[in-house]
């Protein structure tokens, strides 16, 4: 007479079974991005970025290197840019980008992509994963509103929040 107070060999190798299966299909899922946003990770690089000087000619080049090293397309809204006089705020409408600054009228500039799918929407710049957007402006100000070798604060806008990141002045 033999004592029946486990489980089964059986009974063992179905729960095992059963945990792999289930263990696997979670796997793939969060692999597969059958979870939604729970991979949508927004990353952006910005440390290209760099504003250059001309103190002689008051002719100022603005470059902000925007690299998307996330998992989904990051959509940009609007740039700011700290000065010594307020803020600089950089927006994109309809193909266009214009930076606006305090006592100044808009200037226009170009986004150049890594690709072709680095585009302007009617308000947004769109950045897909693992492209990069220049943006450039070549202006000539009345008055100086960077200081040669300081660090100036910018924020970039997008869907969903807002990247935080310092932006040097170089001659």
């Amino acid at each position: 007479m033999s004592n029946s107070k486990g489980i089964s060999a059986i009974m063992v190798s179905i729960i095992l079974l059963a945990v792999s299966i289930g263990m696997a299909v979670a796997y793939a899922s969060t692999m597969m991005g059958w979870f939604g946003s729970a991979m949508n990770i927004v990353k952006i690089d910005a440390s290209e970025s760099k504003i250059i000087l001309n103190p002689s000619t008051n002719q100022t080049r603005i470059q902000i290197v925007l690299r998307n090293m996330g998992t989904t397309t990051i959509k940009v809204s609007s740039i700011s840019i700290d000065t010594e006089k307020g803020k600089a705020i950089i927006n994109f409408t309809k193909s266009d980008v214009k930076i606006y600054m305090q006592d100044q009228s808009p200037f226009d500039g170009d986004v150049y992509g890594s690709s072709k799918d680095v585009t302007i929407s009617d308000k947004y710049l769109l950045i897909p994963q693992g492209c990069t957007a220049t943006i450039y402006f070549e202006i000539i100000l009345q008055e100086h509103v960077w200081k040669l070798g300081n660090i100036y604060r910018a924020l970039v806008f997008y869907d969903g929040g807002m990247f935080d990141f310092k932006i040097s002045v170089v001659y």
